[in-house]
């Protein structure tokens, strides 16, 4: 950590006093536990106290998949918090409301103070799973996971009125690129490898778009019990259609997290499908409703409903 510490110290240095810098202090850290990442973000606003807390930025938990774990302590009030959100964490999703209600599950009750820092995905024609895609249209009804998530995902971001970084913008031999290059030198030129893309990109930004804040009020961990005291507000927006949930083996046994919307966790169950994943949740007498549900691998995050 002592490179990483002179890192951050020659930066702040530079920088810390720009009105036009923003400091995200580390990206996806899914090597660290809740506690180790909130520790370690404590000791970051410690050392560098003159940085305005409206220009750090923390990522959530895991892969910034969960802003909850991090914005419920009270150490980080007044920063601002990234999350991201990607078709290869959970490919069963296959509407525009199931990718809605994925990135309010990883966002919670914080949406006012997220930026959503890395989403993005398929502008030119390649492979995922075994099944080839070719350029899509995503000004047309959804047909695949793909087109769901450009189409839903935006829809979201604009309804929150939240900033946005569409992932990558250009990147050489990657088909999520927006953007592809030619020549050389001074005669390198870009091109818009899918203006639909595009335009998704385009309607999640809302300069324009009237949204009342969403009040800050306590809101529990998505990776243990609730840490604040208090009455949880439900997560904004409205919850629509629900997604089947996917399993990677009809014979494979998976150990799945099942979480109030509130984020407390309400037990952790071992199943080979959808069925038996319910049968246990209804032994442990969980009452009918919506829940969310993580698989251990963290490839699964989406919502069931149990009735």
């Amino acid at each position: 950590m002592n490179d990483w510490w002179a890192m951050w110290d020659t930066v702040v240095k530079k920088y810390g006093e720009d009105p036009n810098a923003y400091f995200e202090i580390f990206n996806e850290p899914h090597m660290y536990t809740k506690e180790e990442l909130r520790n370690l973000y404590a000791s970051w606003l410690t050392r560098y106290p003159n940085v305005p807390r409206d220009h750090i930025i923390l990522d959530g938990s895991g892969m910034a998949q969960n802003v909850p774990d991090i914005a419920s302590d009270s150490r980080f009030d007044g920063c601002l918090f990234a999350v991201h959100e990607y078709t290869f964490w959970n490919m069963g999703i296959t509407t525009e409301d199931g990718w809605r209600n994925s990135i309010k599950g990883k966002v919670g009750n914080y949406s006012d103070r997220t930026i959503c820092t890395e989403w993005g995905g398929a502008m030119s024609p390649g492979d995922k799973a075994g099944v080839h895609y070719e350029t899509m249209d995503y000004n047309q009804q959804p047909t695949n996971y793909f087109m769901a998530y450009i189409r839903g995902i935006p829809e979201q971001l604009r309804e929150w009125k939240m900033g946005s970084f569409y992932w990558p913008g250009l990147r050489d031999g990657d088909w999520y690129s927006m953007t592809k290059r030619s020549g050389e030198g001074a005669n390198i030129k870009l091109e818009i490898v899918n203006q639909s893309g595009v335009d998704r990109m385009q309607y999640s930004w809302t300069d324009t778009v009237e949204v009342p804040s969403v009040p800050q009020e306590p809101f529990g961990s998505f990776n243990g019990e609730l840490e604040i005291a208090g009455e949880p507000t439900s997560i904004p927006g409205t919850i629509r259609l629900l997604e089947p949930l996917h399993f990677n083996s009809q014979n494979e046994i998976q150990e799945y997290s099942v979480y109030h919307l509130n984020g407390a966790l309400l037990g952790n169950y071992n199943a080979v499908d959808m069925n038996s994943l319910k049968r246990e949740m209804h032994r442990s007498n969980l009452k009918s409703g919506i829940y969310f549900v993580r698989s251990k691998t963290g490839q699964i995050n989406q919502l069931i409903e149990l009735k």
